[in-house]
Formats: structure tokens, sequence, C-alpha cells
């Protein structure tokens, strides 16, 4: 980091431009529990660095244990209070139900998915996205937690199921084809195969490949190879959509 960070500034100053360092951070990904303490001193111009854990780019939270939580809170956050400005909507009993969906769908879904096709989910976070849409219906039909409605009842008034945990993994398996299909760059590919550190002792975080590998039921290889073609890749996007009882045109929306 030193080294690449030290190259930049050289070219910069050779084209006139300076590095601020008062708004350049460092995020230490650490690659074992022993070394997650260990704060790097990088400097520019003798102007050490602020360390920081987490960090904003492109409307996307980085964070440095490498999990997307606090990503996924932040974006149920956004799109919680989207639907809490469209109240006056919500409360309008001239709107029949069906517009009110679509407003749902177009106007606060959209902050809710932003960024998801990159996402990495734990149970925990799948949990949090199933009860967010649950905040969301339930906030739509007024219904308050003292009518004690069952999530099956609020679905059912609703004239759908639980899709929203569904269309961000839809979603992601766009975007892989789109990145694979990309001749510009194999980023997709060095992503899935490369390897940046030996892994430590105990149980393997979850990884991307991992959940993809999982949705389609196809190795790497595979993946790789049947993501080249648009049409085998939609048709297999289609079936892990049928699979987990959604319209697949619902994830390009």
């Amino acid at each position: 980091m030193k080294r690449i960070l030290h190259r930049v500034n050289n070219a910069g100053q050779q084209a006139g431009l300076l590095l601020n360092a008062k708004k350049t951070k460092v995020m230490h990904i650490p690659a074992s529990k022993e070394s997650s303490n260990v704060e790097p001193d990088i400097k520019i111009d003798r102007t050490s660095l602020e360390n920081v854990d987490n960090f904003k780019y492109l409307g996307s939270i980085k964070t440095s244990d490498g999990t997307c939580t606090k990503d996924i809170n932040t974006r149920i956050a956004m799109a919680k209070q989207g639907m809490v400005s469209l109240n006056n909507i919500w409360k309008d009993k001239s709107i029949p139900k069906p517009l009110k969906f679509k407003l749902l769908k177009t106007l606060v879904w959209p902050r809710m998915l932003y960024g998801c096709e990159t996402w990495t989910m734990r149970k925990a976070d799948e949990l949090k996205i199933e009860t967010a849409e649950m905040w969301f219906f339930r906030r739509l039909l007024r219904v308050s937690w003292k009518d004690r409605r069952t999530n099956g009842n609020v679905l059912a008034e609703m004239g759908t199921g639980s899709t929203l945990l569904s269309l961000v993994k839809e979603r992601r398996l766009k975007y892989i084809g789109h990145a694979e299909r990309n001749a510009k760059t194999d980023l997709m590919k060095t992503i899935f195969g490369g390897k940046t550190a030996k892994r430590g002792r105990g149980r393997p975080s979850l990884s991307y490949f991992d959940q993809v590998s999982k949705a389609t039921g196809l190795k790497l290889q595979s993946i790789l190879q049947k993501s080249q073609d648009k049409v085998i890749w939609r048709g297999i996007v289609k079936s892990s959509c049928a699979a987990a009882n959604i319209n697949p045109d619902d994830a390009a929306r």
C-alpha cells in the first residue's frame, strides 16, 4: 500500500496534482485475528493518514471485516426513512392497494436494493431483509402490532409473497452475467479465482462465490463458462427464479 500510494503521489505531482492527506483514509483488512490490531502507518509527504474501520464508496459502505452487514443495515434504514416520508400516500384510502404496492417497489425498494448485487449475506442479514419487507407491507396497510395479524395474513392481503430477499439473489446472478461478458475487464474472474491470504483457523467466512454456487447449483468453472452465453445464463436465472417461486421480471425492476 505504501509503495502504490507513493507511485500515485509522484505521478500526481508530475502532473501538477496533489493528494490531500486530510481527506485520504486507510482501511486495513487483516488476514488474521492476530494482525487485526495492527494499524499501518502510511504517510503522504510526511503526513500520516487516518486509519478507519469503514468508509463509503459509490454509495456502498466497505468495512474492514469484509462483511456487508453495515451496508445492509444502512440501506434498510434509508428505505424505512423513505417509507415514512410517504405516509400521506399510505394513509390515502382513495389509492388502491395494487397502486400502492407499485409505488412501494418504485420509490422505496430501489433505496433498499442499491448495490445489493455485491452483497455477501449471512443468515442474520437475510432475516433482517425479510423483516424489513414485512415492515414495509405493514406500514403500507396501516397494520399495527396491536392488531395481532400474522405475516401470512398480511401477505395474503397484499396478494404477494415474500420476494425481496429473492430479488437480491436474482440481481446478483444477473450482475455476474453482465460482468462476465464484459470484454474490457476480467475483474469478475479475478474475484472468483483470486486468493489474497492463507485462511486461519476456524470456520471460513461465507464467500460471494459460495452464495452464487448455492443459488445456481453450479461449480466455479461452470459459472464462468455458462455466464459467457447470455441465452444460457438467462435460462439459469429463470430456473432459479422458478425454484424460488418469484417472477423473474421483478428482478429487473
